[in-house]
């Protein structure tokens, strides 16, 4: 990736003696990017391979703090290390303030490093001052106007959407938000210094970098290519093209490399695995969905730039507006959750004080009586669990019930279930029919889930012995049809249909 950047770039410099116009010429030089790295420490080369598709999310983490917004908590197989990071900010109950000041300094340093051309005085720094107007509150004005098509595409594209392909998005936000201040209790000074600190830095490295070099030397080298003869037409291909490099640059290229490698080894084993080919096909459209959230938020600063004759303040208000109410809104959010849900999460026998009263003498609610029944059969920790999992991952608006929506969200997000909206529908009927509500109960959900546990224990289709009774698999498999593997899950019905 380094070696494409030298290169790319050392093209560039050679071609950008024709001016577009005065606001976007520009000289370039070279600067490295830094990418998010994984590796597995899988036993076995197909422990590998499944440790890889199950958990794809690791492979498209950008590879700068430009993130897009997110509403959910966490998610099993899409965010082990989302959890990890949950339990790690946990860990330590005496501290008042969690902050992770090395994962914050490794973020600012790959930022730094992207802008070196700035702190040193060199061509990043020249751009910034002739191309930008801090001075003018105007600059202030059309900054914050351009945040806002961003932050309602944000909210109705992503953190309301039902679609199952934006999920990743979230799940990536999240991780990032979680490692880097915690989950115990919402933080609003830490969060506030810490958002502004890597929403400032970020913000104008990559603006510097994207629209006041990238931009322009591509419109340059547009016009010395043939392309185009006009200032405009270069203007567009200049816009067209730097998106496109701004957007493949925040995809983890270990992912697309290994995905590709995964297809490849594919079609010439002999020992195909159906699942696996829908856990590729599944990447591949999580690399995508990606890459056009990526495609919508460069276009934004890139027209914020163009818009204003080529004042860079814009664009870098903007980008650090909009990563600013990123990471802070996202700490608020899951930390929130996290709260609502503790207060809520108890074992069953804590429910009742009375519990040395033999229970046909006491007076109970029907949320404890159903408690009480799954506890017997299965234990304490399992009722837990999915009292766990009903109010911290899908009860998302704190109301204390699941509309189909929200239901639907859950287990697409945390439980690589993807259900169309009919079929989400279904389910939920299917939960509340014997109680005439619009919205199911946490006692109903229960009923549910434990009852086709029950079916699949006394059908044989649960091997106890190999310890996963857990709420994810409990979840997970309730709302599948398809049993005939315990292990897999049909994400990729079908692309069109998860849209609706």
């Amino acid at each position: 990736m380094l070696l494409f950047y030298f290169f790319f770039f050392s093209v560039l410099s050679n071609n950008n003696n024709n001016g577009i116009a005065t606001a976007f010429i520009t000289t370039t030089t070279p600067t490295p990017f830094s990418s998010l790295h994984h590796s597995s420490d899988a036993s076995s080369k197909r422990q590998k391979n499944t440790d890889f598709l199950n958990n794809r999310q690791r492979k498209l983490f950008m590879t700068t703090t430009t993130i897009p917004k997110s509403s959910s908590v966490l998610s099993k197989k899409r965010g082990e290390q989302q959890q990890s990071a949950t339990q790690e900010s946990s860990s330590s109950d005496d501290d008042d303030i969690y902050w992770n000041g090395r994962y914050v300094g490794r973020l600012l340093f790959n930022q730094i490093i992207l802008g070196s051309s700035i702190w040193i005085g060199g061509v990043g720094y020249e751009v910034l001052v002739r191309e930008s107007d801090f001075a003018s509150i105007s600059s202030f004005v059309y900054g914050i106007i351009g945040v806002i098509p961003l932050l309602l595409f944000s909210y109705y594209g992503v953190e309301t959407s039902e679609s199952p392909y934006v999920s990743n998005i979230n799940v990536s936000t999240n991780r990032l938000v979680l490692q880097l201040l915690g989950s115990k209790k919402f933080q609003p000074i830490v969060a506030f210094l810490t958002s502004l600190a890597l929403a400032s830095i970020t913000g104008l490295a990559e603006e510097v970098l994207f629209r006041g070099q990238v931009l322009p030397s591509l419109g340059s080298w547009s016009i010395t290519q043939g392309w185009t003869e006009d200032a405009f037409p270069a203007v567009i291909y200049g816009t067209i093209l730097s998106t496109i490099i701004f957007s493949a640059l925040h995809i983890n290229p270990t992912g697309v490399i290994l995905s590709l490698y995964q297809q490849v080894r594919q079609q010439f084993s002999e020992d195909k695995d159906e699942n696996d080919e829908d856990s590729l096909k599944a990447l591949w459209v999580d690399i995508v969905v990606l890459f056009g959230f990526q495609c919508v938020t460069g276009l934004t600063f890139a027209l914020c730039f163009i818009g204003t004759g080529g004042n860079l303040a814009v664009p870098i208000i903007t980008h650090t507006l909009y990563d600013f109410y990123t990471f802070y809104k996202t700490h608020y959010v899951v930390t929130t959750q996290m709260e609502y849900a503790t207060a809520l999460v108890q074992p069953p026998e804590e429910v009742n004080d009375n519990t040395w009263f033999p229970s046909f003498f006491r007076s109970t609610t029907k949320e404890e009586d159903e408690e009480r029944r799954w506890s017997t059969l299965y234990g304490t920790n399992y009722v837990k669990d999915i009292r766990t999992a009903f109010y911290y991952y899908m009860d998302t608006n704190r109301d204390g019930v699941l509309s189909r929506k929200e239901l639907r969200i859950a287990l697409n997000s945390y439980y690589d279930v993807n259900l169309t909206k009919q079929e989400s529908q279904d389910y939920f009927q299917t939960i509340i029919v014997d109680t005439n509500k619009d919205a199911i109960e946490y006692k109903d959900f229960l009923k549910y889930v434990g009852r086709k546990e029950q079916q699949r224990r006394r059908g044989g289709r649960w091997n106890t012995n190999q310890n996963s009774t857990n709420q994810y698999t409990t979840i997970q498999k309730a709302f599948q049809e398809d049993e005939k593997d315990s292990s897999s899950s049909p994400f990729f019905a079908s692309f069109f249909s998860g849209l609706s």
